[in-house]
């Protein structure tokens, strides 16, 4: 990891941190190297990203709902491919 960043290449990684009060939330953290001064310095910027992962997770609760809908009904559907303009029929199997 410190190689990449020394690279020069920007590290992006995800982590989680603790609040004062305990509370354990998840963050982003990108890495990157800096010379300034003809000294070579790592930076790493961390940002809370507790929204969101919420809204990943409610995104996610969501589509697993629809999709038990449509395979509760027996339903299909049609794609469609804009840039093909081919389409694909499929229906849930139960």
């Amino acid at each position: 990891l410190v190689a990449r960043i020394k690279s020069g290449e920007p590290v992006n990684l995800e982590s989680k941190h603790q609040r004062k009060n305990g509370e354990v939330f998840p963050v982003e953290i990108t890495a990157t190297h800096l010379e300034y001064a003809d000294k070579n310095y790592m930076i790493a910027f961390t940002r809370d990203i507790t929204e969101r992962k919420q809204a990943e997770e409610e995104l996610k609760a969501s589509q697993e709902r629809f999709r038990f809908s449509l395979e509760s009904m027996g339903a299909y559907y049609w794609i469609f491919d804009l840039k093909t303009r081919e389409s694909k029929y499929d229906s849930f199997k139960f």
